[in-house]
């Protein structure tokens, strides 16, 4: 809000141009004194209001009620001034002046028509008032939506408004809509906003952060200000958010601190006195220092490790044991890293690393793949845990890191091991969509030497070749696959004949390719895969072009697909049928995903160029080529000399 100063000198400026008369002085002097005198008792009640709150007078009830008296009369003597000022003026800062009057009275209902009368009828973008608006909708009629709707209509006027921003990602933290709250409160901590709004905004997204499950998150958020004091009542929050993140992520003498101040704040909860007692032992605080053993009685939460603890001290690792694995039946994490912490005490190097093995399927199974990765990263340095290398490559992939996840799951194919075949072919499969071509091969390898008859394994290899152009090795790979379909199912068989025709497409072998697609369609003639396979195959290739588009057609009749719309709009453009073209190769490209995507951006580029408009068919090759990934299919050395023409043209 204005100061007060700065309302008084815009209202001075407005009386004096207005020259209206007032209730009860003729002169606009006189208005002027009115309006500095209800200043005056405005300032003297909140001041008043202040000292009331101060904690040198929360134990002393008859000064304070003294000071409460005093305020009002101060408070009322401004409204009624204000009023009588309001009905002459009709002035925003009288109005505003009233408002703020009306809420310190505890009237929100008055406050809020008071700062309605200034949006409504003269400034709808005065955004003292749309602030007072959400403070009265949020703190007198605890109406979150609607606070947040005010809130959320001065940043549409001022972007930058950092306590805007603030109580919007507040309000909407209390509303339980996560995205919106981060949205806003990262607008503060982006920004660089100075001041308090900002440090909170860190706060309450460390917390947002923790709910997420973006642990190393939290901690970055609130380690800085995890020490600070906040008279907030989300204090506790806040150090609950860091300390549980600090114990996911086994920075338990970071925990043990929280947790402590936790257990002081409130020192009746015996969840926080438990968890400091729990903490100290996984921190190994020294004895001299750790809070003597909570007495918890009956079926409070935690019960078990206070047993295991006591037997700990005593060096009794069995007792201790024996305690956390009768919480294994529904495992927490507490007894999960406990019975680690246990195993690491016990010197028993085969249990340590069980337990070791335990905790990272509990962090894997409950999303927290950093750690998961940390201790299978531990686990695979033994040679015995080198199977693992399957796990940590999927934690890598969840984790959203594809390289590292490439690079264990190349690490699992080499290891000496003894590899299952599910493993295996899944690893076969991501290694060549990651074109880690050399890895690609040894996983098929140790597929076929355990499956010698395993087609997929033999196609699988014809393939990397294929993209490797090695036509001789990969003819010869597809040509062992073909041999031993005699046993396969019709499925098995229809996904090798359209490997088949591909590799054969990829030589320019386009009597082998139909072939092969032909037979494909001869096992289900109404397979709208087939028919799409084989008649874009016709009409790329030039075979029949007629034919491919009706079988395409056929396709698509079943089954819409941006693949077969492709088709259909490269047939049409052999064709000449150059609008259908268009239309068709448009709704290709708006559902298209995937390395296909350059190939669309081509062809709907030649329907540009054939009919003239070399603008848009420039923009399309560039597309083209601009895509993240290109099928085998994409003629890049083509696509750039017509760019190199388009450019030359220009």
């Amino acid at each position: 809000m204005k100061a007060y100063a700065f309302r008084c000198m815009m209202l001075c400026a407005a009386i004096i141009v207005s020259g209206c008369a007032s209730f009860n002085y003729t002169s606009a002097t006189d208005r002027l004194i009115a309006f500095q005198t209800a200043n005056d008792h405005y300032n003297k009640g909140k001041m008043l209001f202040e000292r009331i709150s101060s904690p040198a007078l929360r134990t002393n009830e008859q000064s304070a009620d003294a000071l409460h008296r005093e305020a009002y009369d101060h408070l009322a003597a401004a409204r009624d001034i204000y009023e009588q000022l309001f009905e002459r003026e009709k002035n925003e800062t009288i109005i505003l002046s009233l408002g703020q009057t009306y809420k310190l009275l505890g009237e929100p209902e008055k406050a809020t028509k008071t700062f309605l009368y200034v949006i409504n009828n003269i400034n709808k973008s005065n955004t003292d008032a749309l602030s007072e608006l959400g403070y009265t909708a949020l703190y007198y009629r605890n109406d979150l939506e609607d606070a947040r709707r005010w809130y959320e209509r001065i940043l549409a006027i001022d972007s930058d408004n950092a306590e805007a921003a603030f109580y919007a990602g507040y309000t909407s933290y209390r509303l339980n809509d996560r995205a919106r709250a981060k949205k806003h409160f990262s607008r503060l901590v982006s920004a660089q906003s100075p001041g308090q709004y900002r440090r909170y905004a860190e706060l309450y997204l460390g917390v947002l952060s923790f709910y997420d499950g973006e642990y190393e998150e939290c901690v970055r958020l609130l380690e800085p200000l995890a020490n600070e004091s906040y008279e907030d009542p989300d204090r506790t929050a806040w150090l609950v958010a860091f300390y549980k993140s600090c114990q996911v992520l086994e920075r338990f003498r970071d925990a043990y601190e929280a947790v402590a101040m936790l257990a002081a704040k409130h020192p009746a909860d015996m969840y926080y006195t438990g968890q400091r007692y729990l903490l100290a032992e996984l921190a190994a605080v020294p004895l001299k220092d750790r809070p003597p053993e909570p007495k918890i009685t009956g079926t409070n939460i935690l019960p078990f490790f206070i047993p295991a603890i006591r037997a700990l001290s005593s060096n009794d690792i069995t007792a201790a044991r024996a305690a956390v694995l009768r919480e294994m039946n529904q495992p927490s994490i507490e007894a999960m890293q406990l019975m680690r912490h246990i195993e690491r005490k016990s010197g028993d190097t085969f249990r340590a690393q069980k337990a070791e093995l335990d905790l990272s399927g509990y962090y894997f199974a409950n999303g927290i793949y950093s750690m998961a990765i940390r201790h299978l990263t531990n686990l695979v340095t033994q040679k015995k845990y080198q199977y693992l290398y399957y796990d940590l490559s999927h934690a890598y992939m969840k984790s959203g890191d594809t390289v590292k996840s490439a690079d264990a799951a190349a690490a699992y194919v080499r290891a000496d091991i003894t590899h299952k075949t599910a493993a295996l072919t899944d690893v076969a499969d991501f290694l060549m969509r990651s074109k880690r071509y050399p890895d690609a091969i040894i996983a098929n390898d140790r597929i076929i030497k355990i499956l010698p008859d395993a087609t997929f394994a033999w196609l699988n290899k014809g393939l990397i070749y294929a993209e490797q152009k090695d036509e001789k090795q990969a003819l010869r790979m597809t040509e062992k696959a073909l041999s031993l379909l005699a046993g396969e199912n019709d499925n098995a068989k229809k996904a090798a004949y359209y490997s088949a025709g591909t590799i054969y497409l990829m030589f320019n072998r386009v009597k082998d390719a139909t072939n092969v697609l032909s037979r494909a369609l001869a096992l289900d003639p109404e397979d709208p895969n087939a028919l799409n396979a084989l008649g874009y195959t016709f009409i790329d290739r030039d075979v029949n072009v007629p034919e491919g588009v009706r079988m395409v057609e056929k396709a698509i009749s079943y089954r819409t697909s941006p693949h077969f719309l492709d088709s259909l709009g490269w047939g049409y453009y052999k064709q000449r049928r150059y609008d259908d073209a268009k239309r068709e190769l448009l709704k290709a490209l708006a559902g298209y995903t995937g390395d296909g995507f350059s190939v669309v951006c081509a062809h709907l580029a030649d329907v540009y160029l054939a009919t003239g408009d070399r603008e848009n068919a420039l923009i399309m090759f560039k597309k083209a080529l601009d895509a993240d990934e290109h099928s085998s299919e994409f003629d890049e050395a083509a696509v750039r000399k017509k760019v190199k023409a388009l450019e030359g043209v220009r």
